[in-house]
């Protein structure tokens, strides 16, 4: 433990304690507006539970003198093999495979520069326990960068993820008004053929039980499937997770699950989350066969129009800046990414990466200049 003014900073590296950690994780977060669906308790113990095989736990908690929970930092540390080394790194739990974003310190706002402090702090004072501090998707606005270089952290800033997101401010007549007029005669051209070649047969539907969920979802893993530039629907790790983490989300009303069926058969599907005043988009497809109809793009506008009804206030993407998302706004906000070293190996990898990356910056330029 270690102890720093008017807070102790408590690092969690057992299953046992990790878990102690439920109810109080939970109260904290309560609290936490905006905060991400991807920093519950709910997401970080399933992940734990599918991914965790190799690593240690890291979760640093900081408390006040009176022993309330004030701050979590829910990190894990694991270990990369690099030639004949192996890196020490430290990661957000719930990283990798299943793209979370707007990661960073579980704390409230008006708590939020002490606690934030301490916590680098504390990183930065066990720095020979690791190399590097890989804090990919970091939410902007807590700055957790910015203390970490204060406490003496030496950074390297890599791309950001781009995550589209679009303004719910009025009904679903003035945000329909307020798209590209082209794109509005497709959705109503569609919304037409699809009616009229199949009248009576097509719903727009929310799942709501569980056995319903996993039927919408085995359709969703089909369609990505069939989609070339999408391999984590074939990591069957992966897929155990979602279908643990949605059971859990549905029961907690934090699920939306749409489909859009005709004559029962699914033929789009569209994985959301709501989480405080935002809904966010984490998956969806649609069956080639009916692309005909653009159901993906009637889906979107079923499930924005919802959002819009459930009064939120944001529709958010997500990672990754694909063309289809950009019909719907023309707004993104980024996700940074910052990389912190510690130790001989660690300054060395980044030097080296630092290094190929001046060479394609160069090589760049040369091709431009010829």
């Amino acid at each position: 433990m270690a102890n720093f003014s008017q807070y102790q900073v408590k690092r969690i590296d057992t299953v046992d304690k990790f878990l102690a950690l439920k109810e109080e994780w939970t109260d904290l977060a309560g609290r936490v507006p905006e905060l991400s669906i991807f920093l519950t308790w709910e997401w970080g113990s399933v992940w734990w539970k599918h991914f965790g095989k190799g690593l240690e736990l890291f979760v640093l908690v900081a408390r006040d003198n009176a022993g309330r929970l004030k701050g979590i930092a829910p990190l894990v540390k694991g270990c990369w093999p690099w030639q004949y080394f192996g890196l020490r790194y430290i990661r957000f739990l719930g990283h990798g495979i299943v793209y979370p974003i707007d990661m960073g310190v579980i704390v409230e706002p008006k708590e939020s520069e002490p606690v934030l402090k301490v916590l680098s702090e504390y990183l930065l004072l066990h720095r020979k326990e690791w190399d590097f501090l890989d804090m990919k998707g970091v939410v902007a606005r807590t700055h957790f960068e910015k203390y970490l270089s204060n406490a003496g952290g030496l950074p390297l800033e890599r791309a950001p993820t781009v995550c589209p997101v679009v303004a719910l401010t009025g009904d679903w007549s003035s945000f329909f008004k307020g798209l590209d007029r082209k794109f509005r005669q497709k959705l109503r051209s569609s919304g037409a053929s699809i009616e009229r070649d199949h009248p009576g047969q097509v719903l727009f539907h929310r799942v709501s039980s569980v056995d319903e969920l996993f039927q919408g979802f085995e359709s969703l893993v089909a369609m990505r499937k069939a989609c070339k530039d999408d391999t984590s629907f074939h990591d069957n790790q992966f897929v155990a997770f979602h279908q643990e983490v949605m059971r859990v989300l549905l029961e907690r009303d934090w699920l939306r699950f749409y489909e859009l069926r005709i004559k029962g058969q699914t033929i789009a599907a569209m994985y959301c989350y709501r989480c405080h005043d935002v809904f966010c988009a984490y998956q969806a497809g649609f069956d080639l066969e009916w692309s005909r109809y653009n159901p993906g793009h009637l889906l979107a506008a079923h499930v924005i129009r919802e959002a819009i009804a459930e009064n939120v206030s944001e529709f958010n993407w997500l990672g990754g800046d694909q063309r289809y998302k950009y019909h719907w706004t023309p707004e993104s906000r980024v996700s940074p990414h910052f990389i912190f070293t510690s130790g001989v190996w660690g300054r060395l990898v980044v030097s080296a990466y630092r290094n190929i990356r001046r060479m394609k910056d160069k090589k760049k330029r040369a091709v431009i200049q010829v």
